[in-house]
């Protein structure tokens, strides 16, 4: 089995070759793998919750769930 890339020729930008192992090549974007069709959530019904075993914490709705701090963070995965 060859993956898809493998012998495309493709090379890395120049600032990343040290970080890209032999034979593989930077993805621009991540592969989403899934048994099935992603189910569609109204953000309306979306909710998120912290438990603790079996105890629930903390609820956020969609719209304080992303009211929430964020920040941007870059890392490598290697398969």
């Amino acid at each position: 089995m060859v993956t898809r890339g493998f012998f495309s020729g493709r090379r890395p930008p120049s600032d990343t070759d040290a970080r890209i192992p032999p034979g593989q090549y930077l993805e621009q974007g991540f592969p989403v793998l899934s048994a099935g069709p992603t189910p569609r959530v109204r953000t309306e019904d979306w909710s998120f919750t912290l438990k603790h075993g079996p105890k629930p914490i903390k609820k956020w709705s969609w719209a304080e769930f992303n009211a929430l701090p964020q920040s941007k963070m870059t890392r490598d995965i290697h398969c």
